[in-house]
């Protein structure tokens, strides 16, 4: 028997890979709570598992059983005091796109200096990654490893633009999107996201799996933009263009370019936009981190 009371994916690999080859029985991972890593793990192994919350994964050739259910997408029970229970807010969100650009080996001043954050938010926002399997940490709370798409999509289940902005104008620019962007090219201090920052990150002559319908830009002043662009406010469900005023003034730092020299946020900013937009952009997302070569 092992006790983990808590682990990285890779420390209980370490130890259920060569039990699994060794064991003439079926060998089968007891504990509270099995993040999705976790389940991966046993999974590619072929090594049973049975949480608290009715994750169960069990298959016997004789007598022949095979018994899988699902379970709770997050730990249960209450989040330790003093650390986050939403994954909301700039400091959060600065966080969590640095670890998305380092991927590894970082501490917690480090992190925080390179985040702009202090080292209290720091370490109440790295417990509750490393419990949702997002971050595999050191004894000393350091950062070793972290899955980037887990890291996404526990960040996308509690972000949206409403979170992360002041306003959101939904406009349409009558000439279209191809010539919006050939527009937006003398425009002043528009930094792009979504679909339309995706080609800044995609690998040379990749196009995007979804069209560009809707540009989503972060702009200083959405009504001072929209005035220089000529554009008309409209419904969201007909809008070509989305003109967002962020919290964190940050968010207007350029951090890529496009093919045309169009400038656009982080690849994590450009990410989290992209699976909590509405109709296929989220197939971008998707696109984006398969080219990374991310698991």
């Amino acid at each position: 028997m092992k006790v983990w009371p808590t682990a990285p994916s890779s420390a209980v690999r370490g130890v259920l890979e060569p039990l699994a080859r060794r064991s003439p029985l079926p060998v089968i991972l007891v504990t509270d709570y099995l993040n999705r890593p976790l389940r991966d793990v046993c999974d590619d192994l072929g090594v049973g598992y049975v949480d608290t919350t009715g994750w169960v994964s069990l298959s016997l050739a004789e007598p022949l059983v095979a018994l899988r259910t699902t379970g709770a997408d997050r730990r249960p029970g209450p989040v330790r005091q003093g650390n986050v229970r939403r994954l909301g807010g700039s400091a959060t969100g600065r966080i969590i796109m640095e670890l998305i650009e380092r991927g590894e080996d970082v501490g917690v001043r480090e992190l925080a200096s390179a985040a702009g954050v202090s080292p209290g938010a720091v370490s109440k926002v790295l417990p509750a990654l490393a419990d949702a399997g997002a971050v595999d940490r050191t004894a000393s709370g350091g950062v070793t490893s972290v899955n980037r798409r887990a890291l996404l999509e526990l960040w996308s289940r509690d972000y949206a633009f409403a979170s992360a902005t002041r306003t959101e104008l939904h406009l349409l620019y009558p000439r279209g999107v191809p010539q919006l962007l050939d527009r937006l090219q003398g425009a002043d201090s528009v930094v792009l996201t979504g679909a339309a920052a995706a080609p800044a990150f995609l690998p040379r002559g990749i196009v995007p799996v979804a069209p560009t319908t809707k540009v989503s830009a972060y702009v200083p002043s959405a009504a001072a933009v929209a005035e220089e662009l000529g554009a008309l406010p409209v419904d969201a469900a007909v809008s070509n263009l989305v003109l967002l005023e962020p919290k964190d003034l940050a968010t207007l730092e350029p951090a890529g370019h496009t093919p045309e020299g169009l400038p656009t946020v982080g690849l994590g900013r450009v990410l989290i936009d992209l699976m909590t937009a509405a109709g296929r952009e989220s197939l971008v997302a998707d696109q984006l981190m398969d080219s990374l070569e991310w698991s």
